[in-house]
């Protein structure tokens, strides 16, 4: 491989690379949620489908799967995002699901007023140390959102999907009971 070769290889990986990031940076300023099912949006699904078509994925139309061969090229990427985008054109979101979004922002914004809360309340020289520290004000407006947001979905501990904690994990569950009783301290 000649160096104008090497040279034009590399252009198109920083490109497919560059597109990655710009991708994820665009997902990182989305409202992320981790509802499942009939709680997915449209939007939600575009999201996914954008970043599927960036994934490295095994090529039909090569010889040897990523990473061995090349990435795909912007316009195969190209084509499979406006794909993604004329798909979330056709689709609309329930009524149901937009009173959901509702819920999970108040929530969200429990969780920040939370955090702040603690946040201030915590010293300079506490922030390092254990039990009032940074982490523990993380812990609990995690709580008081996971309390929310089961309010919201109407079923309780949806994030377990319907499992249980078997007999011999009874420290763990205690645990858990504290975590979720946290929600109820002011």
């Amino acid at each position: 491989m000649d160096s104008q070769q090497k040279g034009m290889a590399r252009l198109r990986w920083t490109g497919a690379v560059a597109l990655v990031l710009l991708i994820a940076d665009l997902v990182s300023l989305s409202a992320g949620q981790d509802l499942t099912g009939q709680f997915v949006s449209c939007a939600d699904s575009q999201r996914l489908c954008h970043l599927n078509c960036v994934v490295p994925k095994e090529r039909s139309d090569t010889e040897k799967a990523w990473p061995v061969n090349q990435p795909m090229t912007k316009d195969q990427v190209s084509e499979c995002v406006d794909k993604c985008d004329t798909e979330k054109d056709a689709c609309s979101d329930s009524e149901e699901l937009l009173t959901n979004q509702d819920c999970m922002l108040d929530c969200s914004r429990k969780y920040d007023t939370s955090m702040k809360k603690c946040v201030s309340m915590v010293s300079n020289t506490a922030r390092s140390t254990f039990d009032q520290n940074l982490d523990s004000c993380s812990i609990k407006a995690s709580s008081k959102m996971d309390a929310c947001s089961t309010e919201c979905v109407g079923m309780e501990d949806y994030k377990l999907g319907g499992w249980s904690f078997p007999e011999d994990m009874s420290e763990v569950k205690a645990k858990y009971d504290a975590y979720k009783a946290l929600a109820d301290e002011a």
